[in-house]
């Protein structure tokens, strides 16, 4: 059985409906994806390439869970209607602090035997609203 993080507290969301999801302390581990927005411009007959910022795509948030207890499988149901009721609402990231974004995918998995009142899940956001376009990159001058 997985042992939640004592770092990632704050870790929770809310969707625009005013659902929150109650994540607090299922929290097992998280990874974030960011993406600078760097694209490679290849010149013929040439090695090497020129990199210009064009914009950078949402960051990425996965988060891996364990729900434990008898009630699992009906919280488990839950946060699968809420999310799909309305994905978009404000994230609290654990180091990124709040934020709006869209749940993109839930994941879950469940083992017979000793963890039969415990539901492990992923679920993963990603970073949602437009941001001011990049300043361009000096080899773009």
């Amino acid at each position: 059985m997985s042992k939640s993080l004592t770092n990632a507290e704050h870790f929770d969301f809310t969707n625009l409906d005013g659902e929150r999801l109650d994540l607090l302390g299922s929290c097992v581990s998280f990874s974030d994806t960011i993406d600078m927005g760097i694209v490679a411009k290849s010149i013929v007959r040439k090695d090497g390439a020129i990199h210009q910022r064009v914009g950078a795509a949402p960051q990425k948030y996965e988060f891996r869970c364990s729900l434990i207890g008898p009630d699992c499988k009906a919280r488990y149901l839950r946060l699968v209607s809420v999310c799909k009721s309305n994905p978009e609402g404000l994230l609290v990231h654990p180091w990124f602090g709040s934020q709006r974004a869209v749940v993109k995918s839930i994941s879950a998995t469940t083992s017979s035997g000793d963890a039969r009142d415990t539901i492990e899940f992923t679920i993963s956001f990603e970073e949602s609203g437009v941001k001011d376009a990049p300043k361009p990159s000096p080899a773009a001058l």
